[in-house]
């Protein structure tokens, strides 16, 4: 029996908005907590202080490098609890009647139906040409001071980004590990200090303005936390070198797939890009199947995010104007060049000529 790895020689895999691979460095850094320092971090003894100290090194780690203060962070298993707690956990302080959330049709589900069970008003605002949001757009959707805006900052469909809270004037911002080269099952919640916030667990305080971890009670993960912080160093080293690199290699792929196939259609602003996404549509065709066929072939690609698999095609393109239901979703990783592309066309044209 053989089992196929991403990692074979073999196999391009074109998917890395879905996941990453745990780099070497963040392995390493992550090695010494799962077995000789794997205490508590909530326990008083010596071994349970050694494993908080981790933590706490961790947060501030983080905290440095979004110029953040600590105590400002929250450690979730993900960016899809992280989102859930923002809106919930900032809804629930509001009197129901004042509850209010703006976000978009393209934004990831975990925002679009963070208010699940509780009252709320919602307003899905609509992009403009291509699924971007102006900005009268959203100040003109603003009733009150109260009202929450959740929108991300990079759609990992028509997707490196190196980004701080300062830069945005945002109150809150999550972000999760596995999508920078880190272990899976951890995220974080950024929430500016003086922001009200309530738990979405049963907790000893109705609500929260300062240490904002009491927010998600329970034990915390040492090795994923420790990792998670490792992997984030790691990316702010030589960002703009390496964005500009991948760079490079989207454009070329962009290029060769309309070159080799004029029918093709670009989902998304082809200016405002980020360094690793291609998202396109061939007319009339199923797009899953064609995913599925260059999986056979050893080529991974997506045909939406993760999170809406299953369903039928993408939220997102199906939010763009004049756009088909679905497309592939092709995202690059750091290490990913012009060879992998070539395969990635050739064998698109081979299965064109085929079917």
């Amino acid at each position: 029996m053989r089992v196929m790895s991403t990692a074979d020689a073999d196999t391009v895999y074109l998917d890395y908005a879905s996941s990453t691979p745990v780099r070497d460095g963040v392995k390493k850094a992550m090695e010494p907590y799962w077995s000789d320092v794997f205490a508590n971090p909530q326990s008083q003894h010596s071994s349970g202080k050694e494993a908080r100290a981790a933590v706490t090194d961790a947060r501030e780690t983080i905290a440095n490098m979004l110029s953040v203060q600590p105590s400002e962070i929250v450690f979730t298993s993900g960016a899809t609890e992280a989102n859930a707690l923002a809106v919930q956990g900032y809804l629930k302080t509001l009197d129901e009647n004042w509850r209010r959330l703006i976000t978009t049709q393209t934004a990831h589900s975990s925002q679009r139906h963070a208010d699940a069970g509780i009252k709320t008003q919602k307003e899905l605002l609509v992009g403009k040409d291509e699924g971007r949001l102006v900005p009268d757009q959203v100040t003109s959707a603003v009733v009150s001071d109260n009202d929450l805006i959740s929108i991300p900052y990079v759609n990992s469909e028509v997707l490196y980004l190196s980004v701080r809270p300062e830069d945005t004037g945002a109150d809150m911002m999550t972000t999760n590990s596995h999508k920078l080269y880190g272990p899976k099952g951890v995220g974080l919640l950024w929430v500016r200090s003086g922001t009200p916030m309530t738990s979405l667990l049963p907790t000893k305080k109705d609500q929260v303005v300062g240490d904002y971890q009491t927010l998600r009670p329970g034990t915390l993960p040492v090795p994923l936390i420790v990792g998670f912080a490792k992997a984030l160093e790691l990316a702010q080293k030589n960002f703009q070198k390496r964005a500009k690199q991948v760079s490079a290699v989207r454009d070329f792929a962009l290029t060769e797939l309309q070159k080799t196939f004029p029918e093709i259609v670009i989902n998304g602003s082809v200016e405002h890009r980020v360094a690793n996404n291609i998202n396109v549509s061939f007319p009339a065709v199923d797009h899953d199947y064609l995913a599925t066929k260059l999986d056979k072939q050893g080529v991974i690609v997506s045909t939406a995010s993760a999170c809406q698999s299953g369903q039928s095609g993408s939220t997102t393109i199906k939010a763009l104007p004049s756009r088909s239901n679905s497309a592939l979703r092709i995202s690059l990783g750091r290490d990913t060049n012009r060879a992998a592309i070539r395969r990635l066309v050739d064998t698109l044209e081979n299965i064109q000529k085929t079917d």
